[in-house]
This record gives C-alpha cells, structure tokens and sequence, in this order.
C-alpha cells in the first residue's frame, strides 16, 4: 500500500518517507525486499479484531468499504 500511497501523494512526500526508512533497519529491509501485501502474506481477520483507530484496523475497514482485497490491485 506504500505503493498507493506514494502514486497518490508523490511530490516531496516519497524523498521523505524513503529517507526515514533508510535510517532504520526495518526501512532498509523493506526498501531492499519489496514486500507485497497479499492475502497470503496478511491476517485480515487478526488485523480486523485490532483497535478502532488502529492502521491494521482502518486498513481492513477501507478495503470492506471499497469492495477490494490486497490481491485485487495489479502490481506496481
């Protein structure tokens, strides 16, 4: 979804993020593996049993609310 979110923002926005994420070592690894959110690599009924408020939570609510899955979107 980070992937949506830069082609939705872009401008000064993707400079930023990709430079925090470089300085944690999470950042790194996820700049240096591209890690797809599928259905298969996310628990959406744990993400969905999460706080109200909570990003794995908000993320469950957007995709019911649009009638999508993380597999329906093609790739980047």
């Amino acid at each position: 979804m980070i992937a949506v979110l830069s082609e939705t923002t872009a401008g000064p926005f993707l400079s930023s993020l990709r430079n925090k994420m470089r300085a944690t070592p999470s950042g790194r690894s996820i700049l240096r593996e591209r890690p797809r959110i599928t259905e298969e690599s996310v628990d959406l009924a744990r993400l969905a049993e999460m706080p109200e408020g909570s990003l794995g939570r908000a993320y469950v609510s957007w995709l019911k609310r649009n009638k999508v899955t993380p597999d329906t979107r093609d790739p980047v």
